[in-house]
């Protein structure tokens, strides 16, 4: 039995090796000098601003893509909820129902995008005939 891997296996895994870039290798930038003041403000700015668009702009991509696919998203959470405690402490455990609604309302709309070019591919198919 042979493994085929398929165009969207591997952008899948693209998807995630970039999740990782994000929520693991970019902590560990940030946790080599945690003395300075700048390392903490990065810290915050990462968790604040840097994640939560990486969320949005990673489930619009994949519902747009491939539809509503919930468990890309959790994959994310998971990833994030993994490293939660290697680099932040237990008070960043908000951002994981944070990053998950972001997530969530994320993914519907691009699923009702893509819902609504499918709709209006299949009228002007209906149309021309």
């Amino acid at each position: 039995m042979s493994t085929k891997w398929t165009y969207n296996t591997i952008e899948i895994l693209v998807i995630l090796s970039l999740v990782l870039i994000v929520f693991v290798f970019m902590p560990i930038v940030l946790k080599i000098d945690r003395e300075n003041f700048t390392s903490m403000t990065a810290s915050l700015t990462l968790l604040t601003l840097v994640n939560p668009i990486f969320i949005c702009l990673e489930s619009l991509y994949v519902s747009l893509r491939y539809g509503f696919r919930l468990h890309i998203l959790f994959l994310t959470i998971g990833i994030y909820a993994y490293t939660l405690f290697f680099y932040y402490n237990s008070s960043a455990m908000f951002y994981i129902f944070l990053y998950t609604g972001i997530g969530f309302i994320f993914l519907m709309l691009g699923s009702t995008i893509n819902t609504k070019i499918a709709e209006r591919k299949l009228s002007k198919l209906d149309s021309e005939e």
